[in-house]
């Protein structure tokens, strides 16, 4: 999303609401990013607003933001702070929209279309934008109807913009988010950057990788994620919309293979009976995704590895040590399919953002996999 730089991290970040945010688990570097900038604004921050930063507000309009690969980096953490990240990307992907409907992908554009209005039109879209039921119907009738024309969203677009223009641009404007990014010392000097060829978005979640609004948020990996709740309900509603029934059923496996390790962990250190308890559980994981009509799609080489479990319960001396070993080969492949196929779209949507101010970026490292590695060592 616009410049894009890296920064140190772990910093505390002046959200312009009294409170603080810790950006971490992302690379560092140098440079003039905007995130180093805001760090080093908010240590010095005394609360009032320059004449500079008040004059250029009264010029400043939200569309001008928008052409500005330096403010827009500014506005999206606003955005990020007030949970409002979805307005921007759903403008943003109506852009993306416009931009494949010119250049002849008509075809694409039936299935971005469609896309769009799960995400963001839809009465229960997991990052519904606030649209007045007329102009929500009109366009999901559109859609429905297979009447997909290039001005199809344009009647949304334009109410969000108004939107994010009269509550959310307002108040950036007066943030101390506003007054960082005029004083960034690659702020174009008269206010008004050079001319720009309009920012697009690379799909229609309508967000591009943006480092700086990543490392303030924090980027965690999918294990990390899955092994969250919300992020694992986030991921979930993402996938409902971006993925097919292979992405949509891989992390159901995965969400299995979470509480078989749970489980297990519970045990502590697994003796006796404790064996028999286990192979019931892997018995009912394995009937529930690949028993008769009840087979979950999966990825090619997750059903080849499965094999391999089909052949050690065959083995009368097959030890659960070695099926829990197979099962750690499928989940390694499972993830790897996940983060293949969706997993940075995902971060690059905000249903990630909204997880992960919702839980005030928590930075807590994951266990379960050493954990549960361990567990299976001293049985």
């Amino acid at each position: 999303m616009g410049a894009s730089c890296s920064s140190s991290v772990g910093a505390e970040v002046d959200t312009g609401k009294g409170g603080s945010a810790s950006a971490a688990n992302a690379d560092q570097g140098g440079g003039k990013d905007v995130k180093s900038h805001i760090i080093k604004q908010s240590q010095a921050e005394d609360g009032k607003m320059s004449e500079e930063a008040q004059s250029l507000a009264i010029g400043k309009n939200l569309m001008s933001v928008l052409h500005d690969p330096i403010c827009i980096e500014y506005f999206a953490i606003h955005l990020a702070n007030e949970h409002s990240s979805e307005n921007l990307d759903f403008y943003e992907s109506v852009d993306h929209f416009h931009h494949e409907w010119d250049i002849d992908h008509v075809n694409a554009c039936k299935n971005i279309a469609n896309k769009i209005l799960q995400l963001y039109c839809g009465v229960n879209a997991p990052l519904a934008v606030n649209l007045p039921s007329k102009i929500r119907i009109k366009t999901e009738n559109s859609i429905m109807e297979g009447n997909i024309k290039r001005d199809t969203f344009d009647s949304a677009a334009n109410e969000i913009y108004q939107v994010m223009n009269r509550d959310s641009f307002a108040r950036f404007k007066v943030s101390n988010l506003w007054a960082s990014y005029v004083s960034h010392p690659d702020r174009h000097p008269d206010g008004a950057p050079p001319p720009a060829v309009k920012r697009l978005a690379d799909c229609y979640t309508g967000r591009r990788n943006s480092e700086s609004l990543m490392q303030f948020i924090g980027q965690q990996t999918i294990e990390q994620v899955i092994d969250h709740e919300e992020g694992l309900d986030s991921l979930r509603k993402f996938l409902s919309v971006d993925s097919d029934d292979v992405g949509r059923g891989t992390l159901a496996l995965c969400e299995s293979f979470k509480g078989f390790k749970e489980y297990v962990l519970g045990l502590g250190i697994p003796r006796g009976e404790d064996m028999y308890e286990i192979e019931d559980n892997i018995k009912f994981l394995i009937e529930k995704h690949f028993g008769g009509s009840t087979t979950t799609v999966l990825p090619k080489n997750v059903i080849e590895a499965f094999s391999k479990v089909q052949i050690t319960l065959d083995d009368e001396n097959h030890t659960v040590k070695q099926m829990c070993l197979i099962f750690n080969e499928m989940e390694k492949l499972a993830l790897e399919h996940l983060t293949k196929d969706s997993f940075d779209r995902f971060l690059n949507s905000a249903l990630y953002i909204k997880y992960r101010m919702a839980i005030v970026k928590s930075d807590t490292s994951i266990q379960t996999n050493s954990s549960f590695s361990r567990a299976l060592s001293q049985a």
